[in-house]
């Protein structure tokens, strides 16, 4: 080979080199900046994922904005997560009056993570076939819950309608397993977060614990012996 197909050969990888690295880039959003609130109490770090500290953070902000909505004054975890649970059930989830600003923030760092999500016609879930999802269902305490979830991971039919009445009957467990309250906060309200428009300005005062209140209906004997 003389010089100057030397030349040429070199000038050919240089250019394949640097093609590779720009497409890599173009396939890897850069992910946004964080303020890291929690750093200091990362408790999945079992999953040795290089996302661990977001996914910590995202997981306490989560949290964080459940007490604040459901129990704002006694604080409890799991009550939050009971009326948190209640609502996602009907479809009453008020995600805009709920979130947080660092929530959101976090959010759009989880939207970054492109292999994190599936969508089908707009409707965004947690992808069950992350690596994620398998290290969080190794990882979750024993129980009837692990089961299930493992089972629904093995057999590739994980979907909330699967699970959510194993969950429902688990509420407490939630609140002492923290790769189970990930897989909630993911799968039931960063997936969420997708479909919501932050723009609209969320309902005034809106008591998250209050339930609706029974119309009395008049029977017509309420007026017998009634004189007009």
């Amino acid at each position: 080979m003389n010089k100057h197909n030397i030349m040429k050969f070199k000038l050919i990888i240089t250019c394949l080199i640097a093609s590779l690295v720009l497409w890599n880039c173009k396939q890897e959003p850069k992910t946004p900046e964080v303020d890291y609130k929690y750093a200091n109490n990362n408790e999945l770090k079992d999953c040795k994922s290089k996302d661990s500290l977001l996914l910590n953070e995202a997981l306490m902000s989560f949290e964080k904005d459940l007490i604040n909505a459901y129990d704002p004054k006694t604080q409890s975890p799991n009550r939050s997560y009971v009326r948190f649970l209640s609502d996602v059930r009907v479809n009453k989830v008020n995600y805009i009056a709920i979130t947080s600003k660092h929530t959101k923030e976090l959010f759009e760092a989880l939207k970054s993570k492109s292999d994190l999500w599936n969508t089908k016609e707009g409707d965004y879930t947690l992808n069950y076939a992350n690596p994620l999802v398998a290290c969080i269902a190794s990882n979750m305490q024993e129980g009837d819950l692990k089961i299930t979830f493992n089972a629904l991971v093995d057999t590739n039919s994980m979907s909330y309608r699967m699970y959510s009445e194993e969950l429902r009957r688990n509420t407490i467990s939630i609140t002492k397993d923290k790769y189970l309250a990930l897989f909630v906060a993911l799968d039931l309200y960063y997936a969420k977060l997708f479909g919501v428009d932050f723009n609209k300005q969320p309902e005034a005062n809106i008591d998250f614990n209050k339930k609706p209140v029974k119309k009395e209906i008049e029977s017509k004997d309420s007026h017998e012996g009634h004189n007009h």
